[in-house]
């Protein structure tokens, strides 16, 4: 191409680029500019409803109730070395709730045991979780304290002595323990039963509501 021709073409490229769009060149653009955002815009809504969906799929299914960790258990059914057991000024804090695990341990007596649930909120038997949802208000009153065997502040729970002492087993995904924090005269114990069978677990619950 000769030095004039060059000249020519590229003044004509200069002309395409600085004269006005068209009507339709516009209106192309728009379109354009609204299926982006359109397109945007849904994927936004996927992400949030999935986000939701995910957040929903997480709630455990009894975490209304008052939990224990596994560390609390060594001051609530430990042997103290006294005769007795537990050390339940462990749980006189300014924490929430560390304050109502410390109001249930004090509402126990000899007549009124404390019940323990061990479960697996990740296998809970539909039947157990039926009679808790079903009878959340007046459990949530209750002497009962849950322990989730699926938290991962659980995992050491069947290493420490008190719950061996007890011969609570560990392939089982619930297990009551029935705990007197009075000495019971007609048990003659502190402890009364550890059921691991739903149905049990079910009949000594049934005595709170």
């Amino acid at each position: 191409m000769s030095q004039p021709q060059a000249k020519k073409q590229g003044a004509k490229d200069t002309n395409m680029r600085q004269r006005p769009l068209s009507k339709g060149e516009l209106l192309l653009m728009r379109i354009g500019v609204a299926v982006i955002l359109m397109t945007v815009a849904i994927i936004v809504t996927i992400v949030v409803i999935a986000t939701l969906d995910n957040e929903e799929d997480n709630v455990l299914p009894l975490e209304n109730y008052t939990h224990i960790v596994s560390s609390d258990l060594n001051y609530i059914i430990g042997d103290n070395g006294t005769g007795s057991f537990g050390d339940f000024t462990y749980f006189q804090t300014e924490d929430e709730i560390d304050r109502e695990i410390y109001n249930i341990l004090m509402s126990s007596d000899a007549e009124n045991p404390l019940y323990i649930l061990f479960y697996r909120s990740g296998e809970i038997e539909e039947t157990l979780l039926t009679f808790f949802n079903n009878n959340e208000e007046v459990l949530r009153l209750e002497n009962l304290l849950l322990l989730d065997l699926d938290s991962p502040e659980n995992l050491e729970v069947f290493s420490q002595q008190s719950v061996l002492a007890l011969g609570v087993p560990q392939a089982s995904p619930q297990s009551l323990i029935t705990f007197y924090v009075d000495y019971n005269e007609v048990e003659e114990s502190y402890f009364d039963t550890v059921w691991s069978d739903t149905t049990n677990i079910l009949k000594s619950l049934e005595n709170l509501v």
